[in-house]
């Protein structure tokens, strides 16, 4: 098959908004996501900032107790994007469409409940409040919920939502961190390209903000520890480090002429892809892809379209203001892309949206798409174009009018992968 692979549906959910025009509005008004949080247990956590997701659980989707008890809000953003893309894209309502439907999905860390542990252990103490295990074992090990392991399981939320949407096609998790999420576009549009199925679904969605996952990027050493009144600058010269966000978003994949037949208009292709694994300083205890190895990904996905660095217009950045990681990444770019005719400019939405890791470049697609037709570049929040790493490159302050074709979109994960996609507006 040679003909593209372009988007026929897409939805996303945000700290700004839980669709894309609210989003898009609030990254075009240059308001952030990212606020404090009041709700982590332990009072030692030197960064208390996170991009949190409001609106979106179980009664908003009508879900059912007994389905709840094992989903958690990643879980609650993969259905909910899900439902909408395929909605969007019209082929909910065509018999035996959904049949013939893959699911690809990037899915972070999933961690437990400890409400669903702590039950029987809280009715076992005894009057001086120590733990009684004859009553434990007796009966009240019945309070824990025999099927707490399955919400920490991610294949599970995309077995839910395909059971929802009565998708049969081929279909598979990647997790945990940004580079998955990359991962699950390009199955999606290999698995189109190759007619294994005629629609897939590309999903990512970002991890709850917890005690546990504030934990994980703090021992990543990925937070800004920093400022609390500014955190997360993607390419300053005073970054500190990253912000988790939740969020996540789900593209439909078809071939160009099947949604031209339903009447639709695409606007985007999927023409390029590139994976590399490099660690920058290993033996320094650095985290990321080397200079190197962001490199050669994005010079395989360029190639791979049959483009050249001189034709892309927008490089949508990994950028999670990471000291070391938007150093490596923008050396890598300054170098692909320092011929006298490139005229790129860089974005990275991550100082609004917080990082979304698995659920970032699906974010980023989106928008990319949206960018594509709006005719305009939101800015980067929290950098000033005289503070960047990359100068005058980095799109800061006022939105920036600007009718990109071709944009690169980047997603890392912090142990050396190195993903890139490329993709084209269509005529």
């Amino acid at each position: 098959m040679t003909e593209d692979v372009v988007i026929s549906g897409r939805s996303l959910a945000t700290a700004l908004g839980n669709s894309l025009d609210e989003t898009w509005e609030s990254l075009l008004a240059g308001r952030r996501g990212i606020r404090a949080v009041d709700t982590f247990e332990g009072t030692d956590f030197p960064c208390r900032q996170a991009a949190r997701i409001t609106g979106i659980d179980e009664q908003s989707l009508d879900l059912s107790r007994r389905e709840s008890r094992i989903m958690d809000l990643h879980s609650f953003i993969l259905m909910k994007c899900s439902v909408e893309a395929m909605d969007a894209s019209g082929l909910a309502g065509l018999e035996g469409a959904a049949g013939d439907t893959g699911f690809f999905a990037a899915i972070g860390m999933v961690d437990y409940r400890p409400e669903d542990l702590t039950g029987g252990i809280a009715a076992s103490r005894d009057e001086q409040g120590e733990t009684d295990y004859d009553r434990f074992f007796e009966k009240n090990y019945r309070e824990i919920f025999p099927l707490w392991p399955l919400s920490m399981l991610n294949n599970i939320a995309l077995c839910q939502v395909a059971v929802r949407l009565g998708l049969r096609g081929e279909n598979t998790v990647f997790s945990p961190h940004a580079d998955s999420g990359l991962q699950a576009v390009a199955e999606a549009t290999a698995t189109i390209a190759e007619g294994r199925n005629r629609a897939v679904l590309a999903a990512g969605t970002g991890e709850k903000v917890s005690d546990a996952s504030q934990a994980r990027a703090l021992l990543h050493g990925i937070l800004d520890t920093r400022h609390q009144a500014n955190p997360c600058q993607p390419f300053s010269v005073n970054r500190e480090g990253s912000v988790l966000g939740e969020g996540g978003g789900v593209v439909l994949l078809e071939p160009r002429s099947r949604i031209i037949e339903r009447g639709l208009d695409p606007a985007v292709a999927i023409s390029g892809y590139g994976a590399t694994f490099g660690q920058a300083n290993p033996a320094q205890g650095t985290t990321g892809p080397s200079r190197d190895a962001i490199a050669r990904a994005m010079k395989t996905a360029i190639e791979s379209a049959g483009r050249r660095p001189e034709e892309v217009d927008l490089v949508i950045a990994h950028g999670d203001g990471t000291l070391n990681g938007d150093q490596q990444e923008w050396d890598a770019i300054d170098a692909l892309f320092s011929t006298p005719r490139s005229k790129i400019r860089l974005y990275s939405s991550k100082g609004n949206l917080g990082n979304l890791l698995a659920g970032a470049p699906l974010v980023d697609l989106i928008l990319a798409e949206r960018m594509i037709t709006a005719g305009v570049i939101p800015p980067v929040f929290g950098t000033d174009e005289t503070e960047s790493i990359a100068g005058s490159r980095l799109v800061t302050g006022e939105p920036l009018a600007m009718e990109p074709q071709v944009i690169l979109i980047n997603a890392f994960s912090y142990e050396g992968q190195a993903n890139s996609l490329l993709i084209e507006a269509v005529g």
